[in-house]
């Protein structure tokens, strides 16, 4: 991206019909584009995937972006590939945006091992995010985006990444103490489902009584938390003392205590 055409650089102009491109000699000031083009957008608050090779050359590219729908997108496109050997990184659609959570990465370079850093990766508990190395064997390594760990690509023959973003389906049926334990006046309470069902939450008091039902529908195998707000059925506010909840899924259960103390 450039504002200006200045003597001695190289640029890449792109347009968008046939015709001829003059640039005069002799002017006071470079040729001036900037009127042409809308100013990019932030990228900073997007999933970032940097990466560098082994002279650490690298690039980075932003997924899962929110373009405004008055954006210039050709603003983020990036020329033709440059010669073999030399670095570069970018989405299939030569792009280093991609508005989507899942595309292809396309890799030119020979000096491995290639680092691979991200950021900004989106905060979704029951979805995570995999790139996957593309071989024509079929046996390409799968690793998944960490922002406090980098990854290590090894092999010159990987090419191609596959970002993906993938749902996280819990191996077992889990419930977890509430929290804050105690509390006043809410909690949260959080449970694992390894396969879809009919689930329900109800809360009871210390004489067996049924008190809140938090739950009471069909959900589908992953992670998920819920809250109580210390109210009955009515809305009406309980009083302090000990109260269990008792979680089913399908043919599994269990119940957990908890503290209500005002």
């Amino acid at each position: 991206l450039s504002d200006s055409i200045r003597q001695g650089r190289g640029y890449w102009l792109r347009t968008s019909a046939a015709g001829s491109v003059t640039l005069r000699r002799g002017t006071k000031s470079a040729p001036n584009l900037a009127k042409r083009f809308r100013v990019p957008e932030d990228l900073r608050p997007f999933g970032a995937v940097q990466i560098r090779d082994a002279s650490g050359v690298g690039q980075t590219l932003h997924f899962g972006v929110k373009l405004d729908q008055k954006a210039n997108r050709t603003c983020y496109s990036l020329p033709p590939l440059p010669p073999a050997g030399a670095f570069d990184i970018r989405f299939s659609d030569d792009s280093r945006i991609s508005e989507t959570d899942e595309t292809l990465i396309r890799i030119q370079s020979t000096q491995f091992p290639l680092t691979i850093t991200t950021s900004n990766l989106p905060d979704e508990k029951q979805y995570r995010y995999v790139l996957r190395e593309i071989l024509p064997d079929g046996k390409g390594k799968e690793y998944v985006l960490d922002a406090e760990k980098s990854i290590e690509i090894a092999n010159p023959r990987v090419k191609t990444l596959k970002l993906s973003k993938e749902k996280i389906v819990p191996v077992t049926f889990r419930v977890c103490q509430n929290y804050p334990n105690p509390f006043n006046p809410t909690t949260i309470i959080k449970y694992a489902l390894p396969q879809n069902g009919k689930v329900q939450i109800v809360i009871y008091n210390m004489l067996g009584q049924k008190v809140k039902t938090l739950v009471n529908k069909h959900q589908e195998a992953g992670y998920y938390e819920v809250n109580w707000n210390s109210t009955n059925d009515r809305g009406t506010p309980v009083g302090s003392g000990i109260y269990f909840y008792v979680v089913r899924a399908g043919k599994q259960h269990a119940v957990k205590k908890m503290a209500l103390v005002k």
